[in-house]
C-alpha cells in the first residue's frame, strides 16, 4: 500500500506487539519479572516523561497487593467494557473476588 504524502495515519495502540512475530505479541499477561518491551508509554522522543516512576509505582502496588491477597479472581460474570474511539486504553471496571 502506498500513502500519498501529508495522509493522516491512525495507530491502534491496542494492537501493538500483538501482531504474533514473536513470543512477547500474544494476548497473554506474562508477569515473569523480566522486562519485556511495549509500547505503552511512548517511545523516542515521545516517550513519557513519567515512565521510570510509573513503572516504580506499579511494581510496589502489585507487590503489596500480591503480599496482602495473593489469591483473587475475576468476578465470574464479568465482561470487559472498553470504549473506542479512546486516549487511553482501560477498563470501566475489574471487579475482582477474593476470601
Amino acid at each position: 500500500m502506498t500513502l500519498p504524502a501529508g495522509s493522516p495515519v491512525r495507530l491502534c495502540m491496542a494492537a501493538v506487539n500483538r501482531d504474533g512475530t514473536d513470543a512477547m505479541s500474544t494476548d497473554e499477561l506474562v508477569m515473569d519479572g523480566k522486562l519485556h518491551r511495549h509500547w505503552g508509554f511512548g517511545g523516542g522522543p515521545h516517550r513519557c516523561l513519567g515512565s521510570h516512576l510509573a513503572r516504580l509505582e506499579l511494581t510496589l502496588v502489585v507487590g503489596e497487593w500480591l503480599d496482602r491477597i495473593p489469591e483473587f479472581e475475576l468476578a465470574p460474570e464479568y465482561t470487559p467494557e472498553i470504549r473506542f474511539p479512546s486516549k487511553s486504553f482501560a477498563l470501566k471496571t475489574l471487579p475482582l473476588r477474593w476470601s
